[in-house]
């Protein structure tokens, strides 16, 4: 019988965001960068917008009905609720744990210079006016 993993989507998103943000330690080492330019793109994509929308969908159809929503309906928005939460959580709890480790490695020089750091052939630039 072949091994077929099955875990629910907030552990597969903890288990998502902890191999980003590890990948973006390790390119942040490499490239001389911050690490949260290549974490973010890692994780927008976990973002449970669909669950908090509808979450919110379901308080409004709740309030709407003044005392006489359905108890599925507030179970339903519970769960939505809980779970958009839940996801946030597992997000900032797998990037949190890999970038906040600190490490001996120096990172490499930026092979992209900030534009006060080029050099445009004019000395010193504004850095000869300083005292």
């Amino acid at each position: 019988m072949p091994f077929k993993p099955t875990c629910d989507i907030i552990t597969a998103t903890l288990i998502g965001s902890l191999a980003s943000g590890t990948m973006a330690c390790v390119f942040a080492n490499r490239y001389g960068m911050p690490a949260a330019t290549f974490a973010f793109p890692g994780v927008q994509v976990m973002v449970p917008g669909s669950y908090a929308f509808r979450a919110v969908i379901g308080l409004l159809a709740i309030v709407k009905a003044a005392g006489k929503s359905p108890v599925e309906l507030q179970a339903e928005t519970l769960s939505l609720v809980v779970t958009t939460v839940l996801l946030t959580m597992a997000i900032a709890v797998g990037l949190a744990i890999p970038l906040g480790i600190p490490t001996n490695s120096r990172p490499r020089q930026n092979p992209f210079p900030a534009r006060s750091q080029r050099s445009y052939g004019m000395g010193e630039g504004l850095n000869a006016f300083k005292t």
